[in-house]
């Protein structure tokens, strides 16, 4: 009965587990697809906006260096307006 059994079901078993595994393996696939898909979707979505920031990243850098320029050449003015002035006193 034993030898019966394994002769009958061995063949299944077989195939049972075989199909089991692809089962495994294709919802494996499935989820690496959709979580590379969702990684790279965010990916250049973080690229994109990178992309904006540098773009618009020299003209502020710019704006900030010509403003800090302007506010040290008028104290620099003034220092030396307030020595000529206190030059021209003495």
């Amino acid at each position: 009965m034993e030898e019966r059994l394994q002769k009958n079901l061995g063949p299944r078993v077989l195939e049972q587990t075989g199909a089991q595994a692809m089962r495994v393996l294709e919802d494996a696939k499935a989820a690496i697809t959709q979580k590379t898909a969702e990684t790279h979707d965010d990916f250049i979505k973080r690229y994109r906006a990178n992309c904006r920031w540098w773009k618009n990243a020299p003209a502020s850098c710019l704006a900030d260096i010509a403003e800090n320029q302007r506010e040290h050449l008028n104290r620099g003015l003034g220092e030396f307006h307030q020595h000529w002035s206190m030059a021209a006193i003495a």
